[in-house]
């Protein structure tokens, strides 16, 4: 019961809460959170107040990551790319998850969702190369993915962490839903913030230099494609 009502407690405070230096320094918060977003959109406080949490950054071209302390990064350069690997990940049949990463070869986009299909567990899957950064679900979605639907490039596996990050405002949009126990589709509380469904993906476009916010797979704009087994679905 005591635990409950901290937790409570805890959740009030967040709520209340507008930008990072306001949030509450439990380790509980966003844990085993992550969120990646263009270089130097943050600014010195919010640096600092991760940093007072315990979160540490990386460096990935021109994505900043930071993540939480009990976070499982792992990041794998290919050369054309780095792969980073967020959460439990683990390859199906015993594969070896680096060796089938390493064997993507650049530009070809086949052979990266054929890759997905042989990766299972609780994670996302950053792809970031020089032009361009892209974020893949676990094939479930068992790992949440927020993102941001206009410039600057950012996600994270919490909307609220990402809205401290950006500062977005709460939106009036979530009123209608507030009978319901969760929350339709992809909308969250924040403005130009959204849940990334499951097998989609998120990405700026190529040339950009990193940066815009266009939702796209294999190359389509806005409109996400759905895959299975490495195949486009029938709409």
């Amino acid at each position: 019961m005591r635990s409950s009502k901290r937790l409570l407690r805890l959740t009030k405070e967040i709520e209340g809460s507008k930008v990072l230096k306001q949030l509450p320094k439990d380790p509980r918060l966003f844990r085993y959170g992550f969120v990646a977003l263009e270089r130097g959109v943050l600014r010195r406080r919010q640096r600092d107040a991760l940093r007072e949490r315990g979160w540490s950054k990386r460096q990935i071209v021109q994505i900043s990551l930071w993540s939480h302390p009990e976070a499982l990064v792992q990041i794998i350069d290919v050369g054309w790319a780095e792969f980073v690997l967020l959460g439990d990940v683990y390859g199906v049949g015993h594969a070896d998850v680096e060796e089938r990463i390493n064997a993507v070869p650049e530009g070809n986009d086949a052979a990266l969702f054929a890759l997905l299909d042989e990766l299972g567990g609780r994670f996302a899957l950053l792809v970031v190369e020089t032009n361009r950064a892209r974020v893949f679900h676990d094939p479930v979605g068992s790992q949440s993915i927020f993102y941001h639907d206009r410039s600057p490039f950012a996600v994270s596996s919490h909307s609220m962490l990402l809205s401290a990050v950006l500062q977005s405002e709460r939106t009036e949009e979530v009123s209608t839903y507030f009978w319901a126990w969760s929350l339709p589709a992809d909308i969250t509380a924040f403005r130009h913030i959204y849940a990334l469904f499951p097998n989609d993906l998120k990405a700026s476009p190529a040339g950009s230099g990193g940066t815009g916010s266009g939702i796209c797979a294999c190359g389509s704009a806005r409109v996400p494609l759905m895959f299975f087994h490495g195949q486009p679905l029938e709409a």
